[in-house]
């Protein structure tokens, strides 16, 4: 969770003096977290979040890709909710062929990899779409696979887990005012 999950959640927090200051109603700045597809069958185990009972590295995976998802649709809503011109969305980039899958069984046989997977400039454009989009302008908490909007994980809609996952992760990281108002409210 700390490199895919928790790393993003503290530079978000970090950064959101300035994505504030540069966003307008107009054209809101964007958070933009790039997930994966397997946050679909990802679980948040909260009772041993760092997976240091049972670890499986696709698990831990899956549950840090969930996170981001939760991650960005609940400050998605919480900026809408407080009118601050920023947006947040999550995205699968396809299956792309990098150093990821250096030691997986796909090194069998090399060509399946460049015939199946994107290539790296492939992946990279709904990361950028995301970013700078018209067509997204006022439309976060969006979730997007090629350039498209797309469903989620079940907990995707379900605004309580959101939640839950977000205050978990404020009092992991200490973080006692996550959006800077100065109220006691993360």
């Amino acid at each position: 969770m700390a490199i895919n999950y928790y790393g993003h959640f503290l530079l978000t927090h970090l950064l959101l003096p300035l994505l504030r200051a540069a966003g307008t109603p107009e054209m809101r700045s964007r958070v933009v977290n790039v997930s994966s597809c397997v946050n679909k069958i990802g679980e948040i185990d909260y009772s041993d979040v760092n997976r240091s009972k049972n670890y499986y590295p696709a698990d831990a995976y899956n549950q840090s890709k969930l996170a981001q998802v939760l991650f960005a649709k609940h400050i998605n809503l919480q900026f809408e909710m407080d009118e601050v011109p920023v947006q947040a969305h999550s995205l699968h980039p396809g299956v792309v062929n990098t150093d990821l899958f250096e030691h997986s069984s796909t090194n069998y046989v090399p060509w399946v990899r460049q015939l199946l997977f994107k290539n790296p400039e492939e992946g990279a454009r709904t990361v950028v779409y995301a970013a700078i989009a018209p067509q997204l302008e006022g439309k976060g908490g969006t979730y997007l696979s090629n350039c498209r909007v797309m469903t989620c994980h079940r907990h995707w809609k379900n605004s309580v887990q959101c939640e839950k996952l977000f205050r978990f992760t404020c009092d992991t990281l200490g973080i006692k005012d996550f959006y800077g108002t100065g109220s006691s409210e993360l």
